[in-house]
């Protein structure tokens, strides 16, 4: 249903989502895992409508301390509010991530 309604939009991809700042104690890491996860499930899913899937923008590959893409520390991310709204550098790094399919 997620895959149709970015279809219905006009989308073709779906974006993980980011990692809350440090200070953000209402929200785990683990709920970040698990929403990232259903998201990759809902992106590769092949929707009977359209026969296709979609592009999928790994938030645990960009934010994931073991890969660290961004380059920033965990208290600066979501930078735009502090809590759980990405700021410009990680708005960036979904962009490239997004134009390397492109490519």
């Amino acid at each position: 249903m997620i895959l149709d309604a970015v279809y219905a939009a006009g989308g073709d991809s779906i974006a993980g989502v980011a990692r809350r700042n440090l200070i953000d104690v209402g929200y785990t890491d683990d709920q970040w895992r698990y929403t990232n996860r259903a998201l990759r499930r809902a992106a590769e899913y092949v929707s009977p409508q359209t026969g296709k899937s979609a592009a999928f923008i790994d938030g645990v590959g960009l934010f994931d301390d073991a890969y660290n893409v961004i380059g920033i520390h965990r208290l600066d991310n979501c930078g735009a509010n502090f809590t759980n709204h990405p700021g410009i550098r990680e708005h960036a790094a979904m962009g490239k991530a997004a134009a390397a399919w492109i490519d």
